[in-house]
């Protein structure tokens, strides 16, 4: 079995898969897509498809979880990212992940303004951030 990736957690939207998928695809990692419309068949292409952010957390409980949410602790320019396989998890547009940051089971990173996370445009320095502190190249 090869060295297990880490992924990135979102919940599907027709307008923004694309864009997300392209993301996730340049700082090679994989896809766990919240799916509570039924778009997807489950088991089908590259992606792992779950109905809801309870589910993957129990699927992908060896992993550490790292949740953005404009209501964390942790500043995303300041944050220490791991190294072992991390699911990075994305809320929902309007309902975030429906509970408050404090019960989420792992890391809650913001943006240094604390304004509402969206996938769709915060994924992208989420990303290069992880790379350069993976690389040592963050000071």
């Amino acid at each position: 079995m090869g060295k297990r990736k880490s992924r990135v957690l979102f919940w599907h939207d027709f307008s923004t898969y694309a864009d997300i998928i392209r993301w996730i695809r340049y700082f090679d990692l994989l896809p766990i897509v919240v799916d509570t419309e039924e778009a997807f068949k489950r088991g089908s292409g590259r992606r792992h498809v779950v109905s809801s952010l309870q589910e993957a957390l129990s699927e992908f409980n060896s992993y550490r979880w790292v949740f953005l949410d404009h209501r964390g602790s942790a500043v995303l320019d300041e944050f220490e990212h791991p190294s072992k396989p991390t699911v990075y998890a994305f809320g929902e547009a309007v309902t975030g992940f429906d509970m408050d940051a404090s019960e989420l089971p792992g890391d809650v990173v913001r943006l240094r303004v604390e304004e509402e996370t969206h996938a769709r445009f915060v994924l992208p320095l989420v990303l290069y951030d992880r790379a350069l502190f993976l690389a040592g190249r963050r000071r």
